[in-house]
C-alpha cells in the first residue's frame, strides 16, 4: 500500500473510476487510501470533464448528484494561478520542440491537469498513458494501469 498520508491530484480518469465503485476504482481507493487522506486535489478541468462525460453518457440525475457530491468533497485548484500557467507552457513547449516545432495535439485538458499538479508539488494519479510523455522537471505521473481491470471484466469475471 502508498503511503495513506501522500497528497495526489486526480486526474479525470480516477475520478470516474472512484464514482463507479468498479473493481478498478476499489483497486485505486485501496491502494492509495483516497477518502482517508486529508484533502484530494483536482483541477478544474476535471470538473468539466466530469460533467461532459455525464452528459455523454446519459447519467440520471441521481448518478449527477452523485458526481457533484464526490466532487465537493476535492480541493480545487484555481487555473487562474501564475504556477499552473507557467507550467502549463513549460510543458507545452517542451512537447512542441519534441515534435520538430509542429503543434503536436496532445490533450490540451492533460495538459492543464499536469501544470496544475506541478504548481501544487504533488503526483497525478491517472490511468491515463497520455500523461508518460509530458516533460517538466516537477510533474510526478503515478500511472495506475487499467488494462488488467478491464481483461477481468471482458473474461466475465464479476465485478
Amino acid at each position: 500500500m502508498t503511503d495513506p498520508s501522500r497528497t495526489f491530484l486526480l486526474d479525470t480518469s480516477v475520478v470516474i473510476a472512484l464514482l463507479r465503485g468498479n473493481e478498478f476504482g476499489r483497486h485505486l481507493e485501496s491502494t492509495y487510501a483516497l477518502s482517508r487522506q486529508g484533502f484530494v486535489l483536482i483541477s478544474p478541468v476535471t470538473l468539466g470533464e466530469a460533467h461532459s462525460l455525464a452528459v455523454r453518457w446519459q447519467w440520471t440525475a441521481e448518478r449527477v448528484a452523485q458526481l457533484e457530491k464526490q466532487l465537493a468533497s476535492f480541493v480545487i485548484l484555481d487555473l487562474r494561478q501564475p504556477t499552473i500557467v507557467r507550467a502549463y507552457v513549460d510543458i507545452r513547449e517542451k512537447l512542441r520542440l519534441r515534435a520538430g516545432g509542429s503543434q503536436e495535439n496532445r490533450g490540451e485538458n492533460d495538459l492543464w491537469i499536469a501544470a496544475c499538479a506541478v504548481a501544487a508539488g504533488v503526483p497525478v494519479l491517472t490511468a491515463d498513458k497520455d500523461f508518460l510523455v509530458f516533460e517538466h522537471p516537477g510533474l510526478q505521473v503515478e500511472f495506475v494501469d487499467p488494462a488488467p481491470f478491464k481483461a477481468r471484466l471482458r473474461d466475465g469475471a464479476p465485478e
